[in-house]
């Protein structure tokens, strides 16, 4: 059981846990579609994935700067470069781990993608709290 005065912060951070969710599922959503129609365009998947990645990257940072982590009083300069480092560190350790995972350990690839989404969406989050939006709290009042 929580002492009373834990609750409010216990709910903070479970509805912060929840916005991050909402808005990685939506610019993974992004990331998938554009993908699916720069293919469909022709264009090469290496090619096609890098450029729905940029795009699910903005959606990502607008929809986390915005909303999950929306009045950290950090200036934006500052948390978009941090987030590019969390999100491409992110896609390297979700590649070295599938590719570990399935080479190495001998693991079916669809269980290692899972593995991985899970494992950097917790790295994500972890980071993006501590350091990407870490700032003091702008006061909602006028």
């Amino acid at each position: 059981m929580l002492p009373a005065g834990d609750a409010p912060v216990v709910i903070r951070f479970v509805w912060q846990c929840f916005k991050f969710a909402c808005v990685g599922s939506a610019a993974s959503l992004v990331h998938a579609l554009c993908a699916l129609l720069l293919l469909k365009l022709g264009q090469a998947p290496l090619l096609a994935n890098a450029g729905a990645f940029v795009v699910a990257f903005f959606v990502s940072y607008l929809g986390h700067d915005r909303w999950s982590f929306r009045g950290n009083g950090v200036p934006g300069r500052v948390t978009i470069q941090r987030f590019l480092i969390v999100s491409l560190s992110g896609l390297c350790l979700s590649e070295g781990m599938v590719y570990l995972l399935t080479e190495s350990v001998g693991i079916r690839p669809e269980w290692a993608v899972l593995s991985a989404i899970v494992l950097v969406a917790a790295y994500s989050f972890v980071l993006s709290r501590t350091w990407v939006f870490w700032g003091r709290p702008v006061s909602s009042a006028p």
